[in-house]
């Protein structure tokens, strides 16, 4: 069994302490903001819900023990169990098209965080590096409520950097499709008709 390097058990808590705390203010902004919507309201409430409960998984079992080795198969299978046991990540819900939109928010508040943490461009990870992992276009769907809640979380207008890739369309505007909304209910994406 390989040794962790330099990983006291209060060093592996702080780090993942840490990072919670930053999905959690994140998860905080961007539910406040949503609460202000009247179809959002409740995904706003329950993002911030949802955080409170953020990556537990990392304090158990696998992922506890090998999250923090440098390399190995231990770590891959450790982030493998995460990615497949926590609903904020696309492989739980066997690809990202078909996360409800609660969880979408908290992975790009998850997302941010982590962006924040490693000192790497939030806005080339989801427009590029994203996007070819995940498979989903930015004039999709998903790839609109991505773009719209990463605008939202950032400090300055998402847009300004990538307004040629989206034909000048603004990353903050709603998708009006006119066919309904949608509402987070018990774990699936269900539409519902404008009454």
């Amino acid at each position: 069994m390989k040794a962790q390097i330099g990983v006291q058990p209060e060093e592996k808590i702080n780090r993942v302490l840490k990072h919670i705390r930053h999905v959690q203010e994140n998860c905080r902004l961007l539910g406040f903001k949503l609460m202000k919507e009247e179809s959002m309201g409740d995904i706003g409430k329950n993002l911030i819900a949802n955080s409170m409960l953020h990556d537990n998984s990392k304090f158990h079992g696998l992922e506890w023990d090998h999250l923090f080795w440098e390399s190995g198969p231990e770590l891959e299978f450790a982030i493998s169990q995460h990615k497949r046991t926590n609903p904020h990540h696309p492989e739980y819900w066997g690809g990202i098209v078909h996360m409800p939109i609660v969880y979408i928010a908290e992975m790009v508040c998850d997302w941010k965080a982590r962006s924040s943490e490693f000192g790497t461009d939030f806005a080339d990870w989801i427009t590029e590096g994203a996007r070819k992992k995940y498979g989903y276009g930015l004039k999709s769907f998903t790839g609109n409520l991505i773009c719209r809640f990463a605008a939202m979380l950032c400090d300055q207008p998402f847009t300004q950097k990538y307004e040629g890739k989206r034909e000048g369309q603004d990353f903050t505007s709603r998708r009006n499709s006119g066919a309904g909304r949608f509402r987070v209910h018990s774990g699936k994406r269900r539409r519902q008709q404008k009454r």
